[in-house]
């Protein structure tokens, strides 16, 4: 659980806060802690994890066939 930088308790922000950023906002926002009433700033991180595919589809998701590129 990620402490609040304010009172170092567990953080807790409503979830409306949350679905704000993911959905609505440039993803960040400021929100207020329930836990010490403190303002937090609440940016959206995301990332992706990178692996080599090693089954036997021939083509991508998005029907792209393996070996070729955009030049091809």
């Amino acid at each position: 659980m990620t402490k609040c930088p304010h009172c170092n308790k567990d953080l807790n922000i409503l979830p409306r806060c949350y679905i704000n950023v993911d959905e609505y906002s440039p993803h960040q926002a400021v929100a207020r802690t329930e836990c010490c009433g403190q303002l937090v700033n609440l940016v959206m991180r995301r990332s992706y994890e990178i692996s080599k595919y090693r089954g036997k589809r021939k083509e991508d998701d998005w029907g792209m066939e393996v070996g070729k590129t955009l030049e091809d």
